[in-house]
């Protein structure tokens, strides 16, 4: 005789038998662990000992239907039994203890039974729809089944939800050691928000970096790794940041403003319900708010609404604003009173949740400091993204990917161009995430030989290549641009997530115009439209050095410049961008007066968040007339003002070559900080990749070596260009 799981479930437990649960101050969070709901009550009265599974693998009434996978065994001396199990998935696993079988009948799945016969453990293959004989004969102790495995089963349905920004999440492999699953939130198209009780039985601790398992979120029908958990340390909660982007789901909005008392929120989940263990869509429930506090919002199931179970930690507890749809908490912890699998004495369904509406700043800071400068395979760190004119005429575009040390591999080609296609003289370059995947791409200005000019973008691919450019906005060569009157930066000057570009133009009436070009989510770009213009003769365009950056951590990209006045003193000024990206005056801050005597043409400037406060800073590489070479940081307030160059590592005088050297910024280990990184030309003609990095005051530590290219390799320094 066997029984469904929900009949099962419905018959009281045995006396005495209680949730652990029931004794405790707190609820126990919603992560679903995969164990057998119902395993002791199933044991106590089918001799079937069930442990875990994904869910798609379950005890079955033998009389109920066709397509079942049925298993024949000895377990009671008076004969034989069968038990049934229904496959609801393409796939399932199931982990169990089924003594002395001997025959499995499979269904259309195909079937693996993994068998302990005499303490050897082997797998069978069962035929699909026919009986295989399984162990009998072979031991005097009988054959015990372990796992049902099944593959090849028809695709699942498609998921249908009216909250498509809801979906599920899991770590490790369903129904395996270790493995648990939740409910995530998509918040930006490569971020997720759920539970940090997820990962961890004890939230405070988890670990930034990267998940401890293998873990995916599955939204929209697409299945993405989970490569960041960025958590808080004051609540249950965590951004997950994705291997790409989920396209085609609007992310959800996080609510402004707490809950109030008696207020009726919606809770999507992919967790248990009261008959089913891991549905396939996700239902809803409504709870009532109890009380709030700074960091939680307590609450109950509506009238009879359903509570929140295994498997809901992470949903979103959603409420309608004005139309629109926002997050005002995240699951953690229920008493799962009602929930399959819950001991019927357990009655409590109360639920604690995290309150997010106070964590607006919290998120956006996550999302934009994850938009790493140059980070080409998006793993969170900067890499090096090379431009090489060959001699033929081909130019190649290759990248070298830091570890987590920030040192550089090995160059490796993706996109060609062929021979004789591009004029190497009639292109400027610049790096940015132009369709905001959160990796690094090139893309290029280029000038036609009729004076034409068009905005061209080579995406980087998921391990961090350049691939084919495509073209977008062009210029006529009747709009007499000229080339040599051009400047051109990339960065995310209206804060959406996408690199776009900034140029600085001198027309020849000595005025100088900041025009913008946004960018789609193909990495396309729009029209230049222009921004501040500085009045004719006001400005000496050679006394100018741009660097782009966030310089007051508002999430858009400004310009700031140091400028050199005829006297000889130096100051810094930072443009702002407004909302709609464009640059707006200029405002003065740090100078250097005329008799500190600084040497203008021994001066490298670069941006980067170099004390990783959200804001970009300026890094400047400075030669003394000895030679010794100072690295020196100016950081930024949160007005973008500079403050004073104070001086981090310095290179002896005379130990490098300052017309071989090729800098970068970025933050090439991954500690949220920007780093200065080298490309060096020996005097054999080898080239070696140096790494200085940034230590947590922001100043440039000494430059360690990484990759380097032999004498005879023969690269030729001027076919060469960093981004």
């Amino acid at each position: 005789m066997v029984w469904p799981l929900a009949a099962v479930l419905a018959i009281p437990l045995m006396a005495g038998s209680m949730s652990a649960s029931a004794a405790e101050a707190t609820p126990p969070l919603t992560v679903e662990g995969f164990s057998y709901p119902g395993a002791a009550q199933i044991l106590a009265e089918q001799h079937v000992t069930l442990k875990s599974g994904d869910g798609n693998i379950q005890l079955a009434d033998c009389t109920s239907t066709d397509n079942l996978i049925e298993v024949f065994s000895r377990t009671f001396d008076t004969g034989s039994v069968k038990v049934c199990f229904k496959v609801t998935g393409p796939t399932g696993y199931l982990a169990l203890e089924l003594p002395k079988v001997y025959s499995v009948k499979g269904d259309d799945h195909t079937v693996k039974a993994t068998l302990n016969t005499g303490g050897s453990v082997s797998s069978v293959d069962i035929k699909k729809n026919l009986y295989t004989p399984v162990g009998e004969g072979t031991s005097t102790d009988g054959t015990t089944l372990l796992e049902l495995n099944a593959t090849d089963g028809p695709a699942a349905a498609a998921v249908t939800t009216d909250t498509p920004a809801v979906g599920s999440l899991v770590i490790g492999q369903p129904g395996r050691a270790g493995s648990r699953a939740c409910t995530a939130t998509l918040v930006d198209r490569i971020w997720a928000l759920t539970s940090a009780g997820c990962f961890t039985d004890t939230p405070a601790t988890l670990a930034a970096g990267a998940p401890a398992t293998k873990s995916t979120v599955t939204i929209g029908g697409k299945t993405v790794d989970i490569v960041e958990l960025v958590p808080r340390t004051d609540r249950d909660l965590v951004m997950a940041r994705l291997a790409g982007p989920v396209d085609g789901i609007t992310p959800a909005k996080l609510a402004t403003t707490a809950p109030a008392t008696g207020e009726s929120l919606r809770v999507p989940g992919f967790g248990r319900t009261a008959t089913q263990w891991r549905p396939v869509n996700p239902h809803t429930t409504t709870h009532t708010t109890g009380a709030i506090t700074a960091t939680g919002i307590d609450s109950s199931p509506a009238t009879g609404a359903a509570p929140i179970c295994a498997g809901d930690a992470g949903a979103p507890l959603l409420r309608d604003q004005n139309g629109t749809v926002e997050i005002a908490g995240v699951a953690s912890r229920s008493w799962l009173g009602g929930c399959l699998g819950t001991p019927a004495a357990e009655t409590r369904t109360g639920a604690a949740s995290t309150r997010v509406d106070n964590l607006g700043q919290w998120v956006g800071d996550t999302v934009l400091r994850s938009v790493t400068r140059g980070d080409a395979n998006g793993d969170g760190r900067s890499d090096a993204i090379m431009a090489y004119h060959h001699a033929n005429g081909s130019i190649a575009f290759m990248t070298s990917l830091t570890d987590t040390n920030g040192a550089f591999s090995e160059y490796t080609s993706g996109y060609v161009v062929p021979p004789a296609s591009w004029d190497w003289d009639s292109i400027k370059f610049i790096n940015g995430d132009f369709n905001g995947d959160h990796r690094a791409d090139l893309a290029m200005m280029y000038r036609f030989g009729d004076g034409s000019i068009k905005m061209f973008t080579g995406l980087a691919d998921a391990t961090g290549h350049i691939q084919p450019f495509t073209s977008s906005y062009g210029v006529p060569a009747n709009a007499n641009w000229d080339w040599n009157a051009i400047q051109l930066y990339a960065g995310d000057a209206n804060g959406d997530g996408r690199s776009d570009a900034i140029m600085a133009y001198h027309h020849t009436n000595g005025s100088i115009a900041f025009m913008t070009s946004l960018t789609d989510t193909n990495g396309a770009f729009g029209e230049y439209t222009s921004g501040y213009v500085v009045p004719p003769a006001s400005w000496d365009w050679n006394a100018i050095r741009f660097i782009s950056g966030d310089f007051n951590g508002d999430h858009r990209s400004d310009l700031a410049m140091m400028y050199r006045f005829g006297d000889g003193s130096i100051k810094m000024f930072t443009g702002l961008a407004d909302t709609t990206g464009h640059i707006q005056p200029f405002t003065s801050s740090y100078g250097v007066p005329a008799n500190a005597n600084w040497d203008w043409n021994a001066i490298q400037l670069y941006a980067g968040d170099a004390n990783g406060d959200g804001r970009s800073d300026a890094i400047m590489a400075y030669r003394h007339t000895n030679g010794s070479i100072a690295f020196m940081t100016s950081f930024t307030d949160a007005n973008g003002a500079f403050g004073e160059y104070t001086s981090g590592y310095t290179v002896p005088a005379d130990s490098w070559d300052w017309n071989a050297i090729r800098f970068i910024s970025g933050d090439f280990n991954g500690d949220h900080r920007a780093d200065l990184a080298m490309m060096y030309r020996f005097g054999d003609g080898s080239i070696k990749m140096f790494t200085g990095l940034a230590d947590a005051t922001g100043h440039i530590q000494p430059f360690t070596s990484s990759y380097s290219v032999p004498a005879n390799a023969n690269w030729d320094w001027n076919a060469i260009r960093l981004p």
